[in-house]
């Protein structure tokens, strides 16, 4: 059953951030430009959250990224959950209990990311979508089918985890090796 106050204030919630990212790219056009009415047809509720659902598969949570080492490393992020890592006597990523979560993806979908990252009463989106929040459900759309599919869409940002690239540690530290030297000695 839905909460018909709390689906108005999370329904309100996603039209705002959706207003606040349209009117950022309208600033950036003439007021006679074409590309405006198209833009607006873009990010009405119901576009946008279809579109944003199926870029959401390209992003990945994980805590271990490799691209921010260096943007020519080889080898492959991945998400280091606390039931996989070993007990150890050493401090690393065993050693906390929630370890900070990156996102990666292509630049196209990181809107995506700050959609489900927002907060509203102290839980993001995303969680709610994880949760299957009837309320969050119902606030993306009427049609309980379409906004089922739009969660699972938002919910593969974290269901798999990233395949990890082939090659063994050592072949992924000589590549990080040679691409840093090659930019020192650029």
């Amino acid at each position: 059953m839905t909460n018909t106050k709390r689906v108005t204030a999370l329904r309100r919630f996603i039209e705002e951030f959706l207003a606040e990212r349209l009117e950022t790219k309208l600033k950036a056009l003439p007021i006679g430009d074409q590309k405006r009415q198209k833009l607006a047809e873009e990010y009405q509720r119901g576009n946008w959250l279809d579109s944003a659902a199926q870029r959401a598969g390209t992003l990945s949570v994980v805590t271990h990224t490799i691209k921010g080492v260096h943007p020519s490393a080889k080898g492959s992020s991945w998400n280091a959950t606390m039931q996989t890592m070993p007990s150890r006597q050493e401090v690393g990523t065993h050693s906390l209990s929630r370890p900070d979560l990156d996102v990666t993806g292509p630049a196209n979908a990181m809107d995506v990311n700050k959609f489900l990252a927002l907060q509203l009463d102290g839980v993001s989106l995303l969680d709610l979508l994880i949760a299957g929040d009837s309320d969050m459900l119902a606030a993306m759309s009427d049609d309980h089918a379409v906004a089922s599919q739009w969660r699972k869409g938002f919910c593969q940002i974290v269901e798999g985890p990233v395949k990890p690239s082939r090659g063994r540690l050592r072949e992924g530290a000589e590549s990080y090796a040679k691409a840093l030297a090659s930019d020192i000695l650029r």
